[in-house]
């Protein structure tokens, strides 16, 4: 897709005018990436939206996948505010057009500084509002379970180059093929979740320090603790010590709190901890492929395995802060 065809569009559903056009005030400057081609539109020097092209066929699924989630959150009253608007896109989903969100910085340069304690609990409300706004709602076509759940699997459907080591030393890796296996056995489809929550997809405003959820490429009808599972991954990153995962896991049962489910008050909020960290251990080898294919130093890969193994090692234990010898990691 080219800018004349963006402008053409943009100014067929009203959102310039053309006079910005004829006076030059209207700006278009594309952003390549993997994907998509991400095209942002500034009105007299100020940005307004952003224009989502996909590359390929996959990207055009994945696209379909973001329009179908943003349309069903914007038409929820509890949720609209928790995603940007989405305005009239191209015919046969082939871009789509959303709101710029501004001012606004993405939540990994507000963490792990103190002053990041209130937005953990922010983004414990925005999930819980997520996900129980949308149960009970006619639901959208459920999709594939993540990606990682199966890469290990020889039919596996993607197969790029940059991570075939990583997954070479793993494939005959009994403890993580059993791990991943259990993932996908326990898999509750329940409502909506956003897929692939990391803190660069989590956009902070910089006045009322709320959290908007961009990039809903993964965006299905799922299992809520695979959201969960997707913010203890960056409780560790974050929070975890070389030789244990006790930091990062006390914040996560205050955030557990936040999102409304206490463990101790309740043995049927049980499965959703025991999921979220069961998956988490899946979410830490995600993180390890995702590392490999940015050349990331191999110690950083074996730091996350050994986090994902502890995790799995200790399923069905006490998960309390209080057991630190449970959290101890063998490097």
């Amino acid at each position: 897709m080219h800018g004349q065809q963006i402008t053409r569009h943009l100014l067929d559903e009203g959102l310039v005018n053309a006079g910005d056009i004829l006076a030059e005030q209207l700006v278009l400057v594309p952003e390549k990436r993997d994907r998509f081609v991400i095209w942002k539109v500034s009105v007299r020097d100020r940005p307004r939206y952003l224009v989502k092209c996909p590359r390929n066929r996959d990207s055009k699924q994945r696209l379909a996948q973001e329009t179908d989630s943003l349309a069903l959150l914007s038409g929820i009253a509890a949720t609209r505010h928790l995603v940007p608007a989405i305005y009239p896109g191209g015919t046969e989903r082939q871009y789509i057009v959303m709101q710029y969100i501004h001012p606004a910085g993405p939540m990994n340069r507000f963490v792990p500084a103190a002053q990041a304690d209130d937005l953990w609990i922010t983004l414990a409300a925005t999930l819980s509002c997520l996900h129980d706004s949308t149960r009970g709602i006619p639901p959208m076509p459920e999709n594939e379970l993540p990606w990682v759940f199966s890469v290990l699997e020889k039919d596996f459907y993607w197969k790029p180059e940059e991570l075939q080591p990583v997954l070479a030393l793993n494939r005959d890796n009994r403890w993580l093929r059993d791990c991943l296996h259990r993932c996908r056995q326990a898999w509750q489809a329940e409502c909506l979740i956003h897929g692939d929550i990391k803190l660069e997809h989590c956009l902070v405003d910089s006045g009322s320090r709320a959290i908007c959820l961009i990039d809903w490429e993964l965006g299905i009808q799922g299992d809520p603790a695979w959201d969960l599972a997707g913010v203890l991954n960056e409780l560790i990153l974050n929070y975890a010590t070389p030789d244990s995962l006790t930091p990062a896991l006390d914040r996560f049962e205050l955030f557990f709190r936040d999102y409304g489910m206490d463990r101790q008050d309740s043995p049927d909020t049980l499965p959703l901890y025991e999921r979220s960290l069961q998956f988490t251990s899946a979410r830490l080898f995600q993180s390890c492929l995702e590392l490999a294919a940015v050349s990331s130093p191999p110690g950083e890969i074996r730091k996350l395995l050994h986090y994902a193994r502890t995790l799995r090692d200790h399923a069905g234990h006490d998960y309390s802060g209080a057991c630190q010898d449970h959290w101890s990691v063998a490097l």
